[in-house]
């Protein structure tokens, strides 16, 4: 619970930022080649004998090592293990938009760094509390968590137009 505790003070701290500057020009793309979800959808209530959460993220099929995108323009503002998420990626798109990829087996970028929409950031795996190799993605708009593939996919058509 310590550990749960830990990752939640932190995470409140990271997404507290907000960014004055906008660090992209378009749309949002996926961070994988291909989406399939492979576990828990966005919203989904988990419950155990000790507590209960809601799931803010999507779990995404990926096998061990496969290559994850930056879904934008940004600067990667955390890049470590981070307790139940294991090895952990976030980006500041600026004005307060993050993305956020969990369980990753390896980075590619590190804190500090510039990245482009597409570039490899790094490659999923299993770490953390993960139980087989996929990819926890989510994002955050002004603290508040949002659907990623539905954010994405809403704001694909309305910059098409």
């Amino acid at each position: 619970m310590e550990d749960i505790s830990k990752t939640k003070l932190t995470l409140d701290k990271i997404f507290s930022i907000y960014t004055k500057v906008i660090y992209f020009d378009q749309s949002f793309i996926y961070p994988l080649e291909e989406i399939e979800i492979g576990g828990l959808s966005f919203g989904e209530i988990l419950k155990s004998k000790n507590f209960t959460i809601q799931h803010l993220g999507v779990d995404l099929k990926a096998s061990r090592d496969t290559p994850i995108y930056a879904v934008n323009d940004g600067v990667v503002h955390f890049s470590e293990n981070l307790g139940t998420y294991g090895k952990t990626l976030i980006i500041d798109h600026g004005f307060g938009i993050f993305s956020f990829y969990c369980h990753l087996n390896k980075f590619k970028v590190l804190k500090g760094k510039r990245v482009k929409r597409g570039d490899i950031i790094g490659y999923s795996g299993s770490t953390g509390y993960a139980t087989a190799s996929h990819l926890h993605f989510s994002m955050k708009v002004n603290r508040t968590s949002i659907d990623p593939l539905r954010f994405i996919g809403i704001l694909e058509k309305e910059m098409i137009k």
